[in-house]
């Protein structure tokens, strides 16, 4: 069974939205809370979601996650946050995909702005997230520039043995 890590603060709003959509029976969670003073915990709990409790103070967007990758012990670490809105229950397969068949290391979702955003949250997302899958390499750097190196960290999957 895979796990996937969430990350949370005060995500009541938005964790039943994930947790409803992965298929927990092929899937293990492993939430990394940062001391949320609403029901997320509760809600994770309902749908047995393993917990970690962090102090606010802990939370860093790099070392949070690496304690996570570490936590799991996975070959391949599969990272959300509270506010993704998986379209359908195969992200997950499509995310991790391009890992298991050795094409990258990393692969990352497509961030689709919300409906009430704003023009200066959703234009660097359409621009940033076009809407054709692509696989990047250093020989792409003449195309993309320093976009090349960019990876969201809101859905992402990487290869643990990359990372080490």
């Amino acid at each position: 069974m895979s796990i996937i890590i969430i990350l949370t603060l005060n995500a009541e709003e938005y964790i039943e939205n994930i947790l409803n959509v992965i298929d927990l029976n092929k899937y293990h969670i492993l939430v990394i809370d940062s001391s949320s003073s609403d029901n997320t915990i509760k809600i994770c709990k309902r749908f047995s979601c393993e917990m970690e409790i962090i102090s606010r103070s802990e939370f860093n967007h790099g070392s949070t996650r690496e304690m996570a990758r570490k936590i799991v012990g996975t070959d391949i670490s599969v990272c959300l946050t509270q506010d993704v809105i998986p379209l359908d229950s195969t992200l997950i397969e499509k995310l991790i995909a391009p890992i298991l068949n050795k094409k990258v290391v990393v692969s990352y979702a497509r961030q689709i702005p919300h409906a009430a955003a704003g023009s200066l949250e959703a234009f660097p997302r359409q621009y940033i997230y076009p809407n054709i899958s692509n696989i990047r390499n250093i020989h792409d750097v003449d195309t993309y520039g320093v976009q090349l190196f960019q990876c969201s960290d809101s859905c992402a999957a990487w290869l643990s043995s990359a990372l080490d």
